[in-house]
């Protein structure tokens, strides 16, 4: 199981504690992480949190197309295209949001390790004050297990981590594997 740490025993600045880029990923397609997307897009708007969305699952847009006609709207982005980021980056310079959340799309450990390498996606985050917060969206399938080990292994302590095990699939004491590991 996941552990959580303090902000003075992870040594980051105070300012990157108050500022998120929060990333919702899952295995696949249908697990459930544009709904929590949704739902913490929800929750931002409602207390006035300074947020802007991206999209970034082109097959199934979900938070484009639920948010998209409510301003400010969710604004796209390429993240697996080389410099894709380049937006997310600009946007964190200028606009200096309190939160950006990033709903990826199914699959998203096969390209992070790329991605976080081509734009040095931790050192400019905590450079601009922002700490990156991986939230997981877990299926009871092997492969769940397997994408939120990758990224440990990749990310380490550069990032936190959200476990969401959505219950969809079944009972809590169906997630054996995740349970187990």
């Amino acid at each position: 199981m996941i552990k959580t740490r303090t902000a003075v025993e992870k040594k980051i600045a105070p300012s990157a504690v108050n500022k998120r880029i929060v990333m919702c990923t899952g295995d696949k397609g249908g697990t459930g992480k544009s709904i929590v997307a949704r739902i913490l897009l929800d929750i931002y708007r409602n207390h006035n949190i300074n947020c802007i969305a991206y999209e970034c699952d082109a097959s199934n847009p979900q938070l484009w197309r639920h948010y998209n006609n409510i301003p400010p709207g969710v604004k796209t982005l390429k993240l697996n295209h080389r410099g894709g980021a380049d937006a997310l980056q600009d946007d964190l310079k200028l606009l200096a949001p309190s939160v950006s959340l990033v709903d990826l799309p199914a699959g998203a450990a096969e390209y992070f390790e790329d991605l976080a390498n081509d734009i040095y996606l931790f050192q400019n985050a905590e450079r601009l004050g922002y700490r990156i917060t991986m939230v997981s969206v877990l299926g009871r399938v092997k492969d769940s297990v397997v994408q939120l080990k990758r990224l440990l292994e990749f990310c380490g302590s550069r990032m936190d981590y959200v476990i969401v095990r959505n219950l969809y699939w079944g009972a809590e004491n169906k997630f054996t594997r995740y349970n187990n590991s």
